[in-house]
């Protein structure tokens, strides 16, 4: 029996912010709504005033698959439980502040040059279906991934806002494989953890990984998350693979802007 379509509806969100973060530097201190509202919330916890890792110290062999796999395994619970106690309102600034990022890292950039890949949200992920419809609006190819052939890297099927979408593995949504494959030039990753070195700690599946390899050319790879989930490091192994800029709340944190030259995005 053929899976029934999921049907996507506009999310008109407001994409502005005030204090929007320019590349390279922190911007000022913002706090977030449910912090002025809730008396329970420290006010040093607004995410930019802060500078401590909070992760678990690695007691292993950093060359050692097993060690680092479980000193991985316990971060990613932990993290996965710090972006979930966000509130909602903290939720909506933290995707807000994102995306005028990425719009202004981006508007140097000929949109009608770019093809996008990005995955639809899930588990808490910053929402960046309003930011991918604007950069549409200036003329970009938009795509989602897919997996097709698990554990094979991750297809990007073209989409468009508001376009049907179905249940693909792990009963997430994709674009129907009528809607054709592309090959994104500009990559936006989720991530749960992430280190100054542009290394990205995911769910542990190593689609991403196993997709940039795959991909040819090799794409200018964001990857967008929380500045609390800043690691020392994820203790790195031969399979991973280094995203090209790291992307927070609180502005560009580690990496290179995309310049216009590069990667045929002019």
């Amino acid at each position: 029996m053929a899976k029934p379509p999921i049907r996507t509806s506009p999310l008109p969100r407001n994409l502005a912010t005030t204090g929007t973060p320019r590349s390279g530097t922190t911007p000022p201190p913002q706090r977030f709504p449910s912090q002025q509202a809730d008396s329970a919330m420290p006010l040093s916890s607004d995410p930019c005033q802060a500078a401590h890792i909070g992760e678990r110290p690695f007691t292993g062999d950093p060359a050692s698959p097993l060690d680092v796999a479980a000193w991985r395994h316990d971060e990613r619970q932990r993290l996965r439980a710090e972006r979930k106690a966000l509130t909602p309102a903290m939720a909506v600034s933290v995707t807000d502040r994102i995306a005028a990022c990425l719009t202004e890292l981006l508007a140097p950039l000929d949109a009608s040059r770019l093809i996008i890949g990005a995955s639809w949200p899930i588990g808490g992920e910053p929402d960046l279906i309003p930011f991918l419809t604007t950069l549409r609006q200036r003329g970009a190819i938009l795509s989602l991934s897919a997996c097709v052939k698990p554990p094979a890297a991750m297809r990007f099927r073209r989409w468009t806002p508001n376009a049907p979408l179905e249940r693909g593995l792990w009963n997430l949504p994709v674009p129907p494989a009528s809607a054709g494959e592309v090959t994104p030039n500009l990559l936006i990753a989720p991530l749960l953890g992430w280190d100054d070195a542009c290394n990205r700690l995911g769910f542990g599946t190593g689609y991403f990984d196993r997709t940039l390899d795959h991909m040819a050319p090799h794409p200018f790879a964001i990857g967008v998350g929380l500045h609390s989930a800043r690691l020392s490091t994820i203790h790195p192994l031969p399979h991973d693979r280094r995203l090209d800029l790291i992307v927070t709340e609180c502005g560009v944190e580690a990496g290179s802007p995309p310049l216009p030259s590069r990667r045929g995005m002019v």
